[in-house]
């Protein structure tokens, strides 16, 4: 009798490999899809913050910059995009994870007008504990709101802490630690202009969790 098993192994590696090369391609799909809804999700935050009006692509009109924080000597990667009209700066929006909260990195954007002064400050995640330290989300306090129309001009280093470290912050009652870290994290952002130029993407910065 004629054996069948050559062929029929033959069939299944065909098939086998037809399989994982659909698998493939699904993942690249995928992969692709995930990265064009998360370029999607940066436009919205971009274009919903605008500090003014603009004209160029702040998207594309990004750097990233190593902020060497207070309390550390580990940088803080901050993607910091620019707002332009006609050429001339209208603003920027700083992304960074800022270190030291309670429950650990705070990511937040705090967005500036063309003078440097803070026009909003807005948490996109954290891990803070329930009932205190998630006052810094939006719908839960906005504690935030507390540094619009701060800026870097005219303050000394020490002002940027929370009251009980001798700043001029008031603390979240109860959050102190949390508190800290917003304050650092917004101080940051306001001195990255000025910080170490980078070579990674904005891209990658806005990934992270």
């Amino acid at each position: 009798m004629k054996s069948t098993a050559a062929p029929t192994i033959v069939l299944l590696g065909v098939v086998l490999g037809a399989g994982g090369f659909a698998l493939g391609k699904l993942g690249r799909l995928s992969a692709a899809a995930a990265e064009q809804r998360s370029r999607e999700h940066v436009e919205a935050t971009l274009m919903a913050n605008a500090p003014g009006e603009y004209d160029n692509d702040p998207l594309v009109d990004c750097q990233v910059r190593a902020v060497t924080p207070r309390a550390s000597s580990v940088p803080v990667k901050v993607a910091r995009h620019r707002y332009q009209l006609h050429g001339a700066p209208t603003g920027s929006l700083s992304l960074l994870r800022a270190p030291g909260g309670f429950g650990g990195p705070i990511k937040l954007i705090v967005v500036a007008d063309a003078a440097g002064k803070v026009t909003r400050v807005s948490v996109l995640a954290h891990t803070e504990t329930a009932g205190f330290g998630d006052a810094i989300d939006a719908d839960k306090g906005n504690w935030g709101a507390i540094f619009i129309d701060s800026q870097l001009a005219g303050t000394t280093t020490t002002q940027w802490q929370v009251r009980t470290a001798g700043g001029s912050f008031d603390a979240i009652s109860g959050a102190t630690v949390t508190s800290g870290a917003m304050v650092a994290g917004v101080y940051d952002a306001l001195r990255a202009d000025d910080a170490a130029l980078t070579e990674e993407s904005c891209e990658n910065i806005w990934r992270l969790p």
